[in-house]
């Protein structure tokens, strides 16, 4: 994929702005957590187990000058309209304000043929990483557009080359229903970023359990992908027109080294 260059991320690159980072207990999202608040964001970490949550937290506590983080536990999967109204009110209400959105939580199960998932599976899956990203986005947009320069991050999971997968299920449908919300969303011109983002294989407990026959030393750990996620957050991305006006983006080019 062919990628406009993106911005250094320096320590104070995201100084000043509130991220929300669902999926912030483990893999993508807890390292995109970790290296917004090293960049000097003020991280909300969103998601369904409260330990995770907060060892993400701790991490952070580590990190010098960092801003203390926000934790928001929620299980997407189970969520209600009121309970996405409830967490974005909080968070800016206690924050006051909300600059950008890293949809980076996921829910599998496991690989199966398509008539075999449950019903039950289905509605979880499509909950979490479909119905609830457009949820927290839709109730956040006049939030995000009164910040400046808002930006949201969809997490994607496209087939190489565009083919037909089997046995992904509803998280194959969910992540293809995604792509085409964030470019039908983009097309609307909401006055905020949209952008989609594959951050490829990774040292993850999803991947590893969805592959269990590859070597974990093989795959890159998710502060790899992490690392080019984080920099589309940037004020510099969003003032760049070759950046804001590409939606779909991947891991492979990272950004510049800082000097």
């Amino acid at each position: 994929m062919s990628q406009a260059p993106l911005p250094a991320l320096a320590p104070d690159s995201l100084a000043g702005r509130v991220i929300l980072v669902t999926g912030a207990g483990a893999g993508l999202g807890r390292a995109t957590a970790l290296r917004c608040a090293r960049a000097g964001a003020r991280v909300v970490l969103l998601g369904r187990t409260i330990a995770k949550l907060e060892a993400t937290a701790e991490a952070i506590a580590e990190i010098d000058h960092a801003e203390e983080p926000a934790v928001y536990p929620m299980d997407l999967a189970g969520a209600s309209d009121r309970d996405f109204h409830e967490a974005i009110d909080t968070i800016v209400g206690q924050l006051g304000a909300l600059h950008s959105i890293v949809h980076a939580a996921a829910q599998w199960v496991d690989f199966r043929p398509m008539q075999e998932v449950s019903p039950q599976d289905w509605a979880g899956i499509i909950a979490a990483n479909l119905t609830a990203p457009w949820a927290l986005t839709r109730i956040a947009l006049p939030h995000l557009q009164a910040a400046g320069d808002g930006c949201v991050i969809f997490c994607d999971c496209p087939p190489e080359d565009g083919k037909a997968r089997a046995y992904y299920g509803a998280f194959g449908v969910a992540k293809a229903g995604l792509r085409t919300l964030a470019s039908d969303w983009a097309a609307e011109k909401p006055g905020v970023r949209l952008h989609c983002f594959d951050p490829g294989p990774m040292r993850t407990t999803m991947r590893l359990l969805g592959y269990p026959g590859t070597p974990p030393e093989t795959l890159p750990e998710p502060d790899v992908s992490a690392k080019t996620l984080s920099a589309l957050l940037c004020p510099a991305s969003g003032a760049d027109a070759a950046i804001c006006g590409q939606l779909f983006w991947s891991a492979d080019q990272p950004p510049a080294a800082r000097h």
